[in-house]
C-alpha cells in the first residue's frame, strides 16, 4: 500500500465514514476507496484542502520516485553502449587509477552546473579512490565570462592542475561574481588560486587552449549533450543537477559494471 493510498484511506476514515465506523476501522480495499470518493466528494474536498501541504508532499514524492525509476532504466541501457571520451590534455581530479571516470560537460555560469558541482564534490569526498573527475567546458555563451572562465580553467591546468582545481572551486563558489562580474573579477579569483595571471591571460588566448575548448564542444555534440550539466559516469549518462542519492546510485551501477567486466 503506497503512501497516497494510505493518505486517502485516512481521509475516508476521518471524514466520510460514520463515527461508529471510525472507532474500529477495517482496512479499505481499492474498490471501497473509489466508492467512498465518488459518494462523498464534498467532504473529501474539504479534507484535502485542510491537508493540502501533506498531499503536495506525497505528489512530489511520487514524482521524484518516477524520475528515479526512469533514470535507472536509462542507465541500464547506457551500460550496453560503451562511450569513448577523450580525456587527454585535461586536468584530473582524484585518483588517476580510480575505476570510475566522471566526465562533466558543464559551464561555470550555469546555475544547475553550480548546484551539481557541490553534489560531485560530496560524492568524491564520500568515495575516495573510486572516482577520477574531468571537467569539459560547454559555455552557455561564446562571449563574456562564460567563455573566459572556461578559457581560464583550461589555461590554469597548464600551470598547475592543483591550482586549476582551486580555480574551479572558486569559480563555482563565487557564482555571482563569475556571472555578473568583469574579466578583472575573474583575474582576481585566478590570483587568489595562486596562478600567474599574466601567463594565464596569454595561455587562455592561445591556439592550444582554443583548439582544446572547440574539440570539447564538438565531442559533447557528438555524444548527444544537449544541455549542461551532463555527466558521463563511465558509460552512464546523467543529465542535469540530480540529487546526491541518484549520483550515488549511478556510481554504484558503474562500479558494479566495472567489477563484472573484470571477472
Amino acid at each position: 500500500m503506497n503512501r497516497l493510498f494510505r493518505f486517502l484511506t485516512a481521509c475516508i476514515l476521518a471524514a466520510a465514514l460514520p463515527v461508529a465506523a471510525v472507532a474500529a476501522p477495517a482496512p479499505l480495499t481499492e474498490a471501497q476507496l473509489r466508492d467512498a470518493l465518488a459518494n462523498h466528494p464534498d467532504v473529501m474536498l474539504d479534507f484535502l484542502r485542510d491537508h493540502s501541504e501533506e498531499l503536495l508532499d506525497i505528489v512530489r514524492e511520487g514524482s521524484v520516485l518516477q524520475r528515479h525509476k526512469a533514470a535507472i532504466a536509462a542507465w541500464e541501457k547506457d551500460l550496453t553502449v560503451p562511450k569513448q571520451i577523450n580525456v587527454r590534455g585535461h586536468a584530473v581530479r582524484g585518483d588517476a587509477s580510480a575505476p570510475v571516470t566522471i566526465v562533466a560537460f558543464s559551464d561555470f555560469t550555469c546555475p544547475y552546473c553550480q548546484r551539481a558541482s557541490k553534489e560531485i564534490r560530496t560524492l568524491m569526498a564520500n568515495n575516495p579512490d573510486k572516482i577520477k573527475y574531468i571537467f569539459k567546458a560547454m559555455p552557455l555563451n561564446n562571449t563574456g565570462t562564460a567563455k573566459l572562465s572556461a578559457e581560464y580553467f583550461a589555461a590554469a591546468a597548464l600551470q598547475s592542475p592543483e591550482k586549476a582545481w582551486a580555480l574551479y572551486d572558486l569559480f563555482f563558489d563565487s557564482y555571482d561574481v563569475v556571472t555578473q562580474g568583469t574579466p578583472a573579477d575573474l583575474r582576481a579569483l585566478a590570483a587568489k588560486a595562486g596562478l600567474d595571471t599574466a601567463r594565464l591571460e596569454k595561455d587562455a588566448a592561445s591556439a592550444r587552449i582554443q583548439d582544446l575548448l572547440e574539440a570539447d564542444i564538438a565531442e559533447g555534440e557528438r555524444l548527444g549533450v544537449d544541455g549542461t550539466p551532463t555527466f558521463f559516469i563511465n558509460d552512464l549518462v546523467v543529465r542535469g543537477a540530480v540529487s546526491q542519492d541518484l549520483f550515488a546510485r549511478a556510481l554504484s551501477m558503474a562500479l558494479d559494471a566495472t567489477s563484472s567486466s573484470r571477472r
